[in-house]
């Protein structure tokens, strides 16, 4: 037995001399790490235009979809340079200027999408601090309808008004959670 644990011990320490002999500097370990950085650092950074420029096609799960079959539509109408005139037409070849022009579209159309966004969430918000100002009003008179023979109009008028407070509220909910989903928060 003390033979066999001797002989397991032998091999394992022939495992590690190789690694013994090799052994780094801590200057040549630091190198090594700065390179493996900098082939790390010319990656592709996508930054928030790249996104949009490249709009809003296809889905999450199929992200060119929309895009590649309105490029095919685009390549597809227009003549190949056999038609067009040969190599010195003014045509794009393969699309390059539609992918331009495309993607400028889809950002304008993104642009005011958002604009239209945030002119029906301000709309909302003033609404909705017109009702909560009306309420406050009619919630500070109510005492004054105490004995009032028209009370119960009054107490109408101010669950009235709470409905449109929730309703205005609800609006503005829903208007940030479409503004989340399309990242204009």
């Amino acid at each position: 037995m003390r033979a066999l644990w001797s002989l397991v011990c032998g091999v394992a320490l022939l495992g590690f001399l190789p690694e013994l002999g090799s052994a780094q500097s801590l200057g040549e370990a630091a190198a090594k790490e700065r390179a493996k950085k900098k082939e790390k650092s010319t990656a592709k950074v996508y930054t928030e235009d790249d996104l949009r420029r490249a709009g809003s096609s296809g889905t999450y799960s199929q992200p060119g979809s929309a895009a590649a079959q309105s490029d095919t539509a685009s390549t597809s109408s227009q003549p190949s340079s056999a038609e067009g005139g040969g190599e010195g037409s003014s045509q794009p070849s393969s699309g390059e200027g539609s992918d331009a022009e495309g993607a400028a579209k889809a950002a304008d159309q993104k642009a005011a999408q958002e604009k239209t966004w945030r002119l029906k969430k301000e709309a909302a918000q003033k609404e909705l601090d017109r009702i909560t100002a009306e309420l406050a009003k009619l919630q500070a008179l109510l005492p004054l309808f105490l004995a009032h023979p028209s009370r119960g109009d009054y107490e109408a008028r101010i669950a009235a008004a709470k409905k449109a407070q929730a309703d205005a509220q609800a609006m503005i909910s829903q208007l940030d959670d479409e503004g989340r989903r399309n990242s204009w928060r």
